[in-house]
């Protein structure tokens, strides 16, 4: 089941009843209430990256799908996969969630005494776990616990799936701790993405539309291009 199938349906969604498997990945879709509000093309991973980590996934679609540089990509469970770094005519590069490079800010989930907590999460050199080094030390964050995307970030929308907490680790000090985050995705099995029209400060994106209206008279024809973008 993908999110784009979720999202266009117009029934309410009915009580999960399939595999425990298929019941997860249900509650994940109902969750992303703000995403389902979203568009978003799918497209299939034709190419990887040749690293260990596969820190780099071409896919078969781009400019003439409407992808455009910095749109967020989800898997098809609503797990954030990274972001597009380069976009041809007939393919997109993105860049994944556990490259060294990457970066998104996340929020932990409030306890009893505990606001919820936010920082960002990056990737590391070597491992398949983000790690998080800014949450603020009071705040409570225990392993298990589920980070999504911040409501505070302009770069994604706001409670995108990103992982859960595998180990805390608290710094000589009390002041600092190193909070280590496993991504929901899984890389290497996935083989369909969804990229979300979405970009940095701009928020949803309308796909570009070009209407053509013909005025017939003596002399005259007039063509129209409109293109929308939501805030």
């Amino acid at each position: 089941m993908t999110i784009a199938s979720c999202a266009s349906s117009s029934r309410s969604p009915r009580a999960p009843s399939g595999p425990p498997d298929e019941n997860e990945d249900l509650k994940k879709l109902l969750g992303l209430n703000s995403l389902l509000n979203v568009k978003r093309v799918n497209a299939r991973i034709v190419g990887r990256d040749t690293g260990n980590f596969d820190s780099s996934l071409t896919l078969d679609h781009g400019t003439e799908s409407g992808i455009a540089r910095d749109m967020p990509v989800v898997g098809p469970d609503g797990s954030l996969v990274g972001t597009v770094i380069d976009v041809g005519r007939n393919f997109a590069k993105v860049r994944v969630l556990t490259d060294p490079v990457f970066a998104v800010g996340v929020r932990a989930p409030k306890h009893p005494g505990s606001g919820a907590a936010t920082g960002t999460a990056s990737g590391q050199r070597g491992s398949r776990d983000l790690l998080v080094d800014d949450f603020d030390p009071q705040a409570k964050v225990l392993r298990g616990d589920q980070i999504v995307t911040s409501p505070l970030s302009t770069k994604f929308p706001p409670d995108l799936l990103v992982g859960s907490v595998t180990k805390v680790v608290d710094l000589p000090g009390g002041f600092s701790r190193n909070v280590y985050v496993r991504p929901y995705v899984d890389l290497g099995a996935l083989e369909d993405v969804s990229v979300l029209f979405w970009l940095q400060g701009q928020g949803p994106v309308v796909r570009t539309t070009t209407t053509t209206t013909a005025t017939t008279s003596s002399t005259t024809t007039t063509s129209t291009t409109t293109t929308t973008v939501g805030g």
